[in-house]
């Protein structure tokens, strides 16, 4: 017979006779770092006599005052047999009372406790350190964007963070340029406007460093977390660069002792001080009570005596030079009648102005006039104003972290890369013990697991087979941001780019919806609008300066986004960044970031975009972030023929030691993977929740691009969740499937909300403003893949201003003079349905590069668009087809709007 030994904090405890010890594994467990334990038990009851009594101190009792801590944890380990197979903790749930007699406390066993998460407590991003700190010059930055500061673990993304007072960056060469960096007498880049982004792999390694543990990332996720880059911001706008000369210190429990007149008064200077309150220039040294004045100018002093000695008559005080202790150089004299008792405050704060200079040092001396010991609670010191010194250039990595909670923040990013946990003790090259935390993508855990043939230990007296239930949705995405590139897509295309929907196909039976949300935001890509001389800005740069800035050109605390560094590239459009003697200098290439891992991007690259997107290149990437982590695991879930079984099996101590949840069991010849298994130690009878691993086939597309369509093909039908995982939709009922095409131009620029060029005239006080509009249909025969302009307008409708003039027959608004306009239209038209059409503002014919895509049924659109116009240039409203082909159109309305902004 098997017998089995509970060892509670050292005792071994008595147990029922027939009482059942089951411990249980189950999968979920290793994907929830805050729930990582090797085994656990089900609650199981263990007698109340005297010894149990004794191991909880008779917890049952409630007059007695220090109670066993039944919220604490116990060590225990159980035995078979003699031989100890599990060590862990043990958890008191309750006690059974009869009669006023304890009878039985109910006990749950943890095998090894690995909690990791709860570790961290309430330490938050900011709280730990991350290595060496960052010295920010123009050398360094440079040097990161071909890896080469600090080994490529830093990088300095070009973005525009949204702190010019002037508004956005622009990329203009007219000879009138605000805030440009095409110009190097305009507004180059400067090193104290960009921000680090970290990599990932690294950023772990600090984190769980902080709590004593290696990280080892298995396969090839080592591989994909060293290649992005974590850019965390702790505000919004640039990095806090700047700090004053302000300080506090605090001497605690003074005493001043008497003299003996006429012997001369000693008093008492205060060579040294109890705490440092803040310091952020390195003001003062509270080992000698020093105050060194660290910039010129007017500094506002501080002293406050607290609980001062009562009846002790005068005292008084002098802040004296160091160097030059003599009473003609001192910074205060002053003194103070401490009140009798019931007179008034015995606390009180004496605040000085002073002019000060660089380099003097000073510290404060006491005395009382009449030679009366004296006491304080305190006397606290304080700068409570200084100028601003110079800009460090030297920053903590924590320093630029958001105040996000560390379990938090490795919770949500182990869901969102679909990660697995597992934690051991690993020793060394040199021998030493250390913990080691192993984190796999799900499949490669899976991977690693053994295939084990059971078939001869099961029980087949009962087997139960039941369906998987369905979730009705799984949606997969970053974290939304409300930047200006974000809500451009989202406003465009009526989703979050780079999500993934998986759709059930419709089943009746479902579950409630899962969302995984990672803790990153991401961008789709956005070019910088080029001014040319003449003032068009129908030209896009080849610089992608993402705009960390709302719809209103706001700057915006993005806490976290991820990136990869896509490639340091030659450009076209050379720009300027300061060096580090503040010297303007040309860079002929360019830091792209992004959400793909190359430059151009190619259909066999990489991305961290869990969907499938057009990428500017115009190939769509397949290797996202949901087919790397989440594909395999959800077509098996989500395979109809899967089937979840219920099945009992006899194990030896021996096997359950061994048996991990990755590993496959095989019953007669099929295989199965393990969701949970409770295991009862005294019997050997382990019952297994398994399911089926066949993994869902589902249509595989392919992707074309051409005259500005990206065309789907399928080899087998798609059905309708297929369309919403890929992002495409039928393109007509005979024709095949699409996706809807971005025009990476068209999103909205930074340069739309910025008002630098705006000319300083009288009509900055007036409002320009015109609207034309139509109202009969005028027929367009043949129109083809050319432009052609919306003309034959009816009247004016508004005309505010000298801004601007109009041409109702031609359809133009003109400009009187330069300035940044938006424009906005809506139109309705009719044609026979046969072919998709664009509409787009043109200025004197050139494309703006603002247009608005009408498919094939559509009978209304609106068009927006704000841009540069100069004085003399004309605005269109233009229309073609986006595909080889002619047809007829009626356009039937239009109100057409442009204001200056």
């Amino acid at each position: 017979m098997t017998t089995i030994t509970l060892k509670i904090a050292g005792t071994i405890a008595d147990l029922f006779d027939d009482e059942v010890v089951s411990l249980t594994k189950q999968r979920k467990d290793m994907q929830d770092l805050g729930r990582l334990f090797a085994d656990f038990s089900q609650p199981f009851t263990i007698p109340a006599t005297d010894v149990n009594n004794g191991i909880f101190t008779h917890w049952y009792n409630l007059d007695i005052d220090d109670p066993y801590d039944a919220h604490g944890k116990a060590d225990a380990e159980i035995s078979v047999d003699g031989i100890v197979l599990f060590t862990g903790t043990l958890e008191l749930v309750s006690c059974e009372i009869a009669d006023h007699q304890p009878i039985s406390y109910e006990v749950i066993f943890y095998g090894e406790t690995k909690q990791i998460l709860t570790e961290f407590g309430e330490d938050t991003l900011r709280d730990i350190s991350y290595g060496v700190e960052l010295t920010l010059t123009y050398t360094n930055m440079v040097s990161s964007w071909s890896g080469s500061y600090l080994g490529g673990s830093v990088v300095f993304p070009v973005f525009d963070y949204g702190g010019r007072s002037d508004g956005a960056m622009q990329y203009d060469i007219s000879s009138n340029a605000v805030n440009s960096i095409a110009r190097s007498d305009s507004a180059p880049v400067k090193y104290n406007e960009l921000r680090p982004a970290f990599r990932l792999s690294d950023v772990l390694e600090s984190i769980f460093a902080s709590i004593d543990y290696q990280i080892e990332l298995v396969s090839d996720l080592e591989t994909e977390f060293d290649a992005l880059y974590m850019l965390p911001m702790e505000k919004e706008g640039y990095i806090d660069l700047s700090f004053d000369g302000t300080w506090s210190m605090i001497r605690e429990s003074v005493t001043l002792p008497d003299y003996t007149p006429p012997a001369i008064n000693p008093g008492l200077i205060l060579t040294s001080y109890t705490t440092e309150v803040s310091d952020p220039s390195g003001a003062i040294d509270i080992s000698n009570g020093i105050f060194e004045v660290q910039a010129n100018g007017q500094h506002v002093i501080s002293i406050t005596f607290e609980d001062a000695t009562r009846n002790a008559g005068y005292m008084f005080w002098r802040v004296f030079d160091v160097t030059n202790p003599n009473t003609t150089t001192d910074l205060v004299w002053d003194s103070w009648i401490v009140p009798q008792v019931g007179a008034g405050s015995n606390t009180r704060t004496f605040t000085y102005t002073r002019s000060l200079t660089a380099g003097r040092s000073y510290r404060i001396k006491i005395w009382n006039a009449q030679g009366n010991a004296m006491t304080f609670t305190s006397i606290t010191w304080s700068c409570i104003q200084a100028p601003l010194l110079p800009p460090s250039s030297t920053i903590e990595r924590a320093d630029v972290m958001p105040d996000i909670k560390i379990n938090e923040f490795i919770g949500s990013l182990i869901k969102s890369f679909n990660l697995v946990g597992i934690p051991e003790r690993k020793q060394t090259g040199g021998g030493t013990i250390v913990n080691n935390l192993k984190l796999y993508k799900f499949d490669d855990w899976i991977a690693e697991g053994n295939d084990v043939d059971v078939s001869d230990q099961v029980h087949t007296i009962k087997q139960i087979i039941r369906k998987q239930p369905f979730p009705e949705r799984i949606e997969l995405k970053h974290a939304e941001s409300e930047d200006l590139a974000n809500v451009s897509w989202r406003d465009a295309f009526g989703r979050t780019f780079g999500r993934v929907v998986y759709d059930n196909d419709g089943d009746d039976f479902t579950g409630d919806p899962i969302e995984v949300e990672s803790p990153f935001a991401i961008m789709p890509p956005l070019r910088m609008m080029r001014v040319t001389g003449s003032g068009v800005t129908n030209q896009y740069t080849d610089l992608e300066v993402m705009p960390f800035m709302d719809a209103e050109g706001k700057a915006m605390h993005i806490p976290l986004s991820l990136w990869y560094l896509s490639g340091y590239e030659s450009v076209n459009d050379e720009w300027w960044m300061e060096n580090d003697s503040n010297t303007p200098t040309l860079q002929s290439s360019f830091p792209y970031f992004r959400a793909w891992n190359d430059v151009p991007v190619g259909s066999s690259d990489q991305t961290i975009a869990y969907g499938y997107e057009i990428a500017p290149s115009n190939v769509v990437v397949t290797d996202t972030l949901y087919s790397r982590t989440f594909k395999k695991y959800l077509d098996t879930i989500f395979n109809p023929k899967m089937r979840i079984i219920e099945v009992d099996m006899y194990l030896t101590i021996a096997q359950w030691l061994t048996l991990k949840l990755n590993d496959t069991l095989v019953i007669t010849g099929r295989a199965y993977q393990i969701e949970s298994v409770k295991y009862n130690v005294i019997t050997g009878k382990a019952s297994f929740k398994l399911y089926t691993s066949n993994e869902r086939v589902r249509p595989i597309p392919t992707f074309t691009w051409g005259s500005g369509i990206m065309s789907v093909t399928w080899d087998t039908t798609p059905s309708p969740s297929d369309l919403t995982l890929y992002n495409t939709q039928r393109w007509s009922t005979l024709s095949g499937y699409k996706m809807k095409s971005p025009n990476f131009n068209t999103i909205p620029n930074a340069v739309m909300r910025n008002d630098a060029h705006r000319q300083k005239s009288e009509v900055l006080h007036q409002t320009n403003c015109m609207e034309i509009i139509k109202n009969t249909t005028t027929t367009y025969s043949s129109v083809g893949t050319t432009f052609v302009d919306v003309d034959s307008y009816d009247g004016e409708e508004i005309q505010q201003g000298k801004g601007f003039d109009f041409d109702l027959t031609n359809g133009e608004i003109i400009a009187n003079e330069s300035m940044i306009v938006h424009a906005s239209a809506s139109l309705e038209f009719s044609h026979d349905a046969s072919r998709d059409i664009i509409f787009a503002y043109l200025i004197d014919g050139n494309e703006t590069g603002f247009e608005n895509f009408a498919e094939r049924k559509a009978e209304h659109l609106n068009l927006i668009g704000t841009f540069r116009i100069d004085a003399g240039q004309t605005l269109t409203i233009a229309m073609k087809l986006a595909t080889a082909h002619t047809m007829d159109i009626d356009v039937d309305a239009v109100h057409f709007v442009v204001h200056e902004i």
